[in-house]
């Protein structure tokens, strides 16, 4: 499975090609919680509605339980975790590459694409093309995984 990360406004200058896009991808849509109004607010998501039903939308802070600040009732989980296992098993089974996305495309859908390309090349199929391809894209030199999330998506892949 082909896994890519970008970043919300990578994904709204794609909304041109998205019906194109759509036919062969899937899609991973981590949104932001604005905590300055209560209850917070979430942001939706740049996939358009037509294409939901292969979209998997999260709603999450890129932060950790280490965090002073933080909500713990917006921090990545087991039950997303799990979500996320569920959707990239029904994407394979589909034979449909897989598209994450987060606000700046770094440390959400980083941590996600790296635990991801790992879990669905390697250890669900063995496909090193694909598994190398990761790798060798032009978004893999800017991630910065999100430690929490790629820690808690492990433990629920039972990677870790």
């Amino acid at each position: 499975m082909k896994i890519s990360v970008f970043s919300r406004r990578e994904i709204e200058n794609m909304l041109p090609q998205i019906e194109s896009i759509a036919k062969t991808c899937n899609f991973i849509s981590i949104n932001n919680v604005m905590h300055f109004a209560e209850p917070p607010i979430f942001t939706e998501s740049p996939i358009p509605e037509k294409y939901h039903n292969q979209t998997l939308i999260l709603h999450f802070d890129d932060a950790s339980s280490l965090d002073k600040n933080s909500d713990s009732r917006f921090l990545f989980d087991k039950t997303k975790a799990l979500q996320i296992r569920d959707f990239t098993r029904l994407t394979l089974t589909q034979k449909r590459d897989l598209i994450i996305h987060c606000h700046a495309g770094v440390s959400r859908s980083g941590a996600i694409g790296i635990v991801l390309n790992d879990y669905a090349n390697r250890v669900l199929q063995n496909n090193p093309e694909d598994f190398k391809q990761f790798y060798n894209s032009f978004f893999y030199p800017r991630l910065v995984p999100n430690m929490n999330v790629a820690l808690t998506l492990m433990r629920a892949l039972e990677m870790a």
